[in-house]
């Protein structure tokens, strides 16, 4: 049997491994958009862009995983369970499964739920036997919150498996699914993780930060169904939304040293957080759904929550975080300006699919440097971690 923070330690190394695929995953899906892709056949676009969307969900939870251990191993000290022992070995062989599933194409089609069912099951499994083995982290208001974040991940896997038979269940579910995950409670989980990190650097930290982020998740999350109405109403709300993301993380941040892991991924949820509130408005919305936008949003918002958790338990390099940082803003830049591109062509001057993206062509080739930046900043940190892990 090993510690808990023997595990938190191989949880992280494995984060790390996840963010390295992704990063590679992520640049053969880029090179896609080029106007000659030499993996055209051999490896089409929607099995690499699957493949890129389950290692970020798997990294996310084996990160949060990760510093849920960590906070349980300095609450209620380094035990060994034999529980928490047998629920990473089973974590590890879902990873791998996961992995093998991707590569040989068995994943399912549907966008950010592209893990199979069986998986999916597997995962609910292990997170009922990690999160029964981390109960005693709840002594502690931050832990509470941690452990409701990932309490609320879990059910909403479990609402991605329930069939929908009419189209309006189906997106009802898909908001629960996606929307509540992404921003409410994978986002909850990791303020209460950097809660918990800020109370020894500052006594008065209060639960304040995973409370106002999952309140302002609340619009991006529900927005595809519309419920905000249209009209200067809508518009105000959205505007108020993306304010209070940049509030609640200033206010987080004041007064204390706070890590460079933890700044850079409350600033990240904080970009993603005003692009997912301005998207909330119908008549924004209506034109930015399905493109580039779309999409930045949810890459802003899912690697903030990965740094939030690596904040627990860092790797010992500025020149890491420097690399992650510098391409996460490269990245974010030329994805947003294409994704405004991108509308203005598309939605607005009904230009044709193909020819957008020949236009677009020298903001992917930014993207794709900006991509390479970041893989070089978290194969660093990796490699980091795993010599002193």
């Amino acid at each position: 049997m090993m510690t808990t923070r023997q595990l938190a330690n191989r949880l992280f190394m494995q984060m790390t491994i996840l963010l390295v695929l992704y990063a590679a995953a992520t640049l053969l899906a880029a090179v896609k958009f080029l106007p000659v892709d030499p993996l055209a056949v051999s490896l089409p676009y929607h099995q690499i862009a699957g493949a890129r969307n389950v290692l970020l969900d798997l990294a996310l939870w084996t990160g949060l995983f990760a510093g849920g251990l960590t906070l349980l191993s300095e609450t209620a000290g380094s035990s060994r369970s034999a529980l928490l022992t047998w629920g990473y070995r089973g974590w590890t062989l879902l990873l791998a499964l996961s992995v093998f599933a991707a590569l040989l194409g068995l994943l399912e089609g549907r966008y950010l739920l592209e893990l199979p069912p069986v998986l999916d099951i597997v995962l609910i499994v292990l997170t009922v036997v990690l999160l029964t083995g981390t109960i005693a982290v709840a002594r502690t208001a931050s832990g509470r919150a941690w452990w409701i974040g990932m309490v609320l991940a879990l059910v909403c896997v479990a609402a991605s498996l329930i069939p929908a038979t009419t189209p309006t269940q189906d997106r009802v579910l898909r908001v629960i699914a996606v929307g509540v995950r992404y921003h409410i409670a994978y986002v909850s989980a990791g303020a209460a993780l950097a809660v918990a990190l800020l109370s020894k650097l500052r006594p008065r930290s209060s639960l304040a930060l995973p409370a106002g982020l999952a309140v302002a998740g609340v619009l991006p999350a529900i927005s595809p169904l519309s419920a905000v109405g249209v009209g200067t109403t809508s518009m105000l709300l959205s505007l108020v939304v993306a304010a209070a993301y940049v509030f609640f993380a200033v206010i987080a941040l004041r007064g204390a040293r706070a890590p460079g892991w933890m700044v850079l991924g409350l600033a990240m949820i904080a970009a993603g957080g005003v692009l997912g509130a301005i998207q909330a408005a119908p008549q924004i919305g209506n034109y930015v759904s399905g493109t580039g936008l779309s999409e930045l949003m949810i890459f802003l918002m899912a690697l903030g929550v990965i740094m939030l958790a690596w904040s627990a338990s860092p790797p010992d390099s500025s020149a890491a975080l420097a690399w992650v940082a510098a391409g996460t803003l490269v990245t974010g830049l030329a994805a947003l300006l294409a994704g405004v591109v991108q509308v203005y062509l598309e939605r607005m001057l009904t230009l044709g699919f193909l020819d957008t993206q020949t236009a677009l062509t020298p903001l992917f080739v930014v993207w794709i440097a900006g991509l390479a930046v970041l893989a070089v900043g978290l194969g660093w940190a990796a490699l980091r971690s795993l010599r002193t892990g």
